[in-house]
């Protein structure tokens, strides 16, 4: 198994859409979700570098949340870069969906509306949550 890779903003710059002026929630999708039924999918995910949190907050004057189809903003290998990753969304505002189901999301995929529905509990820091999109 080769190593997971981070996420960087010079990956995000390549993947975004010049035509897109302005966004609230931004989906980002690695592909490691065909790996869901396998180990592959939780032990060796890619990880988020927390530079890319300014950089969406810079690019997207109304970003508030970010979603993405790995488990978590963090790889098991590289643990360091993932706490400053959720330091860095959380600490700003930015509310972070992980493990998205976004196998039928292309880069033409027109969102018109994301409604999120988390669970809700006292003096919790998280909780499953489940995201539907109008399209």
């Amino acid at each position: 198994m080769t190593e997971p890779e981070i996420i960087t903003v010079n990956k995000i710059e390549e993947c975004i859409s010049e035509s897109i002026k302005d966004a609230d929630l931004v989906l980002l999708k690695t592909g490691i979700e065909k790996y869901r039924d396998q180990e592959r999918f939780w032990k060796y995910p890619p990880g988020f570098s927390p530079d890319i949190c300014d950089y969406l907050m810079k690019r997207f004057k109304s970003f508030s949340a970010v979603g993405m189809d790995a488990i978590s903003i963090s790889s098991f290998q590289y643990r360091e870069v993932g706490r400053l990753a959720h330091e860095a969304f959380l600490g700003s505002g930015i509310r972070i969906f992980e493990d998205l189901a976004l196998g039928n999301i292309t880069k033409s995929t027109k969102l018109k509306k994301v409604i999120a529905l988390p669970f809700r509990y006292k003096n919790a820091d998280g909780s499953p949550a489940t995201l539907i999109g109008q399209i």
